[in-house]
């Protein structure tokens, strides 16, 4: 419920571990079992640290290149955003062949979500470099698609996004591709989420006078999330800042794209597991301080790595382009790339409230600028009008009435107030309502088959 995925140092399951990235086991007769890690991110990041600055053009380009090998058609992800633009134009350099494929989504999705375009620029970067652009409508009948696509995921994970990469693969899938190349991971590694940039805005924030920081967050707490049926984004996005604007480094980024602060996660459940939120808080801080980095920026980019990367984005799309037979592949995701990466200090990652800066200038290269300093845009959906349209009789039926709830690990009253405060426009819940939705799904999968008690 905090990070809405289930990160390898736990299971779903009781009784069952995962085996975490990069690691090997040995299972004795005797019940021994001896673990060790091949590969960590952390030792890379060390030692990278203070390097030699990387080509990290070539390296790209070397790793857009080896990820084209393959005895079957191979097709790219193109939003129009940096990351999936560089890899389909580095992919179409070496194979003029390649296709292209991007998602629209309905107008009236796109006001109350206040969503960007991005179909816009995927077209912008396909006709300056003559890439053949398939373009994928996203208006799924999302009551029937969502018990589906939890299935598919396996486990707890709370991203609606996971839809989109299912839905683009089927398209993909239905017309003979069965490789899409990805831009994932360049965000994790080069600094370029919101968040990343908000954490930096935000140490520099917590240094103002009382007053004024005061009377910011008088005014946001008061400001409404939508007027009018339109999503008003940037008053989200100071909602989202003021809880964590004046937290020490580690909770400040945790609180930066985790869904509750501690207290908010412990008012939600039964008071019984107030013990088991300190142990995930914990698990958290735990990681965030495994290093000896020396500059902010790159701990915030290795914990992603170790943490958001593998456990989330990664995990969904593997499974979610699984369950439509397709694979997907991540040139950005490469140890090479990680080695170059951590090899370039914060300072030429953000700077100037400009995120990804040094991929951006070696992007100038290959993409017009329109392209490369475009405003960051995630790989979202209208998550917002699923909410409070398409799912509200689900919301009600499924997760209110639910098991979570009957058995007493969700407080009936806190949720029905995370419902009412998303709905009456006051506060921004759609996520952790959606999570918990998704959540309550698996739960019953689970409980169907056996697995949960």
């Amino acid at each position: 419920m905090l990070y809405y995925w289930v990160p390898e140092q736990w299971c779903a399951v009781t009784g069952v571990r995962k085996l975490p990235g990069g690691s090997w086991a040995r299972f004795s007769p005797d019940g021994g079992v001896h673990l060790e890690h091949y590969w960590q991110a952390a030792d890379v990041a060390r030692a990278a640290e203070g390097g030699p600055a990387p080509d990290l053009g070539r390296v790209i380009e070397e790793s857009v290149a080896a990820h084209l090998v393959a005895d079957v058609p191979v097709s790219s992800f193109l939003s129009g955003g940096l990351d999936s633009s560089i890899v389909t134009v580095l992919a179409h350099r070496a194979a003029q062949e390649i296709d292209a494929y991007t998602i629209t989504f309905r107008p009236e999705d796109q006001r109350l979500e206040a969503m960007p375009d991005d179909a816009v620029y995927a077209r912008k970067v396909a006709a300056q470099f003559g890439v053949k652009l398939h373009e994928i409508e996203i208006s799924p009948d999302i009551v029937d698609l969502l018990p589906r696509m939890v299935d598919a995921l396996d486990e707890p994970i709370g991203d609606p996004a996971a839809i989109n990469t299912l839905l683009m693969c089927q398209a993909a899938r239905e017309r003979g591709v069965k490789v899409i190349l990805s831009g994932m991971g360049a965000d994790e590694l080069f600094g370029g989420y919101r968040k990343h940039l908000a954490c930096m805005m935000a140490s520099r924030y917590g240094r103002l006078p009382a007053l004024p920081r005061a009377g910011v967050r008088f005014a946001v707490d008061r400001a409404p999330v939508t007027l009018g049926g339109r999503g008003l984004r940037y008053v989200r996005w100071a909602k989202r800042f003021m809880t964590f604007a004046e937290l020490p480094e580690e909770p400040r980024f945790r609180r930066s794209y985790t869904l509750y602060d501690p207290d908010g996660l412990a008012g939600l459940l039964n008071p019984d597991l107030r013990g088991q939120v300190d142990q995930v808080i914990d698990g958290h801080r735990d990681i965030y301080t495994d290093n000896s980095l020396h500059d902010e920026v790159n701990r915030m980019c290795l914990a992603d790595a170790r943490l958001f990367l593998p456990g989330l984005n990664l995990a969904y799309t593997d499974r979610a382009s699984m369950a439509a037979s397709v694979e997907v592949r991540v040139p950005f995701v490469d140890p090479v790339v990680a080695q170059a990466a951590f090899a370039i200090p914060g300072r030429d990652k953000i700077r100037n409230r400009q995120g990804k800066l040094a991929l951006k200038q070696v992007a100038e290269k290959w993409l017009p600028n329109e392209i490369v300093y475009r405003p960051k845009a995630s790989f979202g959906v209208p998550l917002r009008g699923w909410v409070r349209n398409d799912l509200q009789e689900v919301i009600n039926d499924v997760l209110v009435s639910g098991e979570l709830v009957g058995s007493g690990m969700i407080r009936a009253g806190a949720l029905d107030r995370l419902i009412q405060d998303e709905r009456a426009g006051r506060q921004d819940n759609a996520k952790q309502i959606w999570q918990l939705l998704t959540m309550e799904l698996w739960y019953r999968n689970a409980r169907s088959m056996g697995v949960a008690a």
